[in-house]
């Protein structure tokens, strides 16, 4: 239960720190490390979460030009670019950057040589999805993330070299996304 929660929005650029009064985050964590032999180990963990804003009066609603915030926040047309900010009660809606579900697992065997150990990781992270803003108009869909890596590690272990690569399925997902901005990365 958190009160007072600080929700921060961006209109026209600038960022604004907003009181959204109460919200509910309840969840379960389970995270792992097991050694699968005695060269491979398998790691992992998962997130439910459930998220609402229990009271929210006055929340920002981007709604696309035109649009009217009276007597209830709409539009009034086709858009015509930019974003009209109204307020509403928001309660109710799902917090902020809050995915119903996420986790990942990841395996890791290092292949001992007489030359130096070989490494070889692999992993992947799984996101279910969420709101970017708290009218909830900006979502985040799921997404899932592969990488891998390889590496070698001098037999006197004081120095090694590895080779990485991320989001190797060329997943595109956002890393920021507002009503007036997105960032989003592949």
């Amino acid at each position: 239960d958190y009160t007072n929660i600080q929700v921060q929005e961006i209109i026209s650029g600038a960022t604004f720190s907003l009181n959204a009064a109460k919200a509910t985050i309840n969840g379960f964590d389970l995270d792992f490390t097991a050694a699968a032999s005695r060269n491979l180990t398998i790691s992992g963990g998962f997130s439910i979460l459930d998220g609402h804003y229990d009271v929210f009066p006055n929340g920002p609603v981007n709604l696309p030009t035109p649009a009217v915030c009276t007597p209830t926040p709409h539009t009034t047309g086709a858009p015509t670019g930019g974003n009209t900010v109204c307020s509403a009660d928001l309660s109710g809606n799902d917090t902020v950057r809050t995915p119903k579900f996420s986790g990942n697992i990841s395996a890791d065997y290092v292949a001992p040589t007489q030359h130096g150990d070989l490494d070889f990781a692999l992993s992947y992270y799984y996101n279910s999805g969420f709101a970017w803003d708290p009218d909830n108009r900006v979502k985040q869909d799921s997404y899932g993330l592969l990488g891998a890596s390889v590496g070698w590690v001098a037999p006197n272990q004081n120095w090694g070299v590895r080779f990485w690569g991320r989001n190797l399925t060329g997943t595109k997902y956002c890393s920021y996304a507002t009503a007036t901005n997105t960032s989003c990365l592949r």
